[in-house]
Parts: C-alpha cells; sequence; structure tokens
C-alpha cells in the first residue's frame, strides 16, 4: 500500500512539474509574439514617418519651384494670398497626395 501512495506523490509531482512547464512555454511564447508585433508596429509607424517626410519635401519643392516660377512674371497688384497656381501644377499636387496615399495604406 505505501508504494501506491509513493506512486502516487511521484505522479502527482511530475504532473505538477508539466503543468509549470507548460506554462513557462506558453509565456515565453506569447512574450516572443507581442515582441514581433511590437516591432512590427514600430517598422509600420517609421515607414508612415518616412512617407510623410518624403511628402511634405516633395510638395515644397513643388511649391517652390511653382512660387519661384510666378515670381519671374510678377504683376505688380499681386499679392501671396491672390496668387494661384496653375492647373498642371494642381494636377501634379494631387498625383503626388494619391501615390503617397497609396503608398501609406497598401
Amino acid at each position: 500500500m505505501t508504494k501506491t501512495k509513493d506512486e502516487a506523490a511521484m505522479n502527482l509531482q511530475i504532473a505538477i512539474r508539466c503543468a509549470k512547464a507548460a506554462m513557462l512555454l506558453s509565456a515565453l511564447k506569447s512574450s516572443t509574439n507581442h515582441r514581433r508585433e511590437a516591432t512590427a508596429i514600430n517598422e509600420e509607424q517609421e515607414r508612415d514617418n518616412q512617407l510623410l517626410r518624403i511628402s511634405n519635401q516633395a510638395l515644397s519643392i513643388a511649391l517652390t519651384t511653382e512660387l519661384r516660377r510666378k515670381s519671374e512674371f510678377p504683376k505688380p497688384t499681386t499679392t501671396f494670398s491672390q496668387m494661384a497656381l496653375d492647373p498642371t501644377t494642381y494636377f501634379i499636387l494631387i498625383i503626388i497626395v494619391l501615390l503617397l496615399f497609396t503608398l501609406l495604406y497598401s
């Protein structure tokens, strides 16, 4: 009878060890997944920030180019707020914005 009690105690200890090992493996696996998800989110945010910087630079260059082109033949009564961009420049700016949105959300 003592042998069966010893076997039962040993089986209980083995079951407890297996349960602890399973919990440890589960915790390690989920922490790895969380790290991968966090890394992916950080990389996506960095990519979005880089695309926004590029779009800002492209729009700034387009605006500077247009303002320089407009300033070559200034009208004496035109103020900055009255200046309008020509349709070609609007078209180029719209294409740039659409390309950036496509890159951001693809």
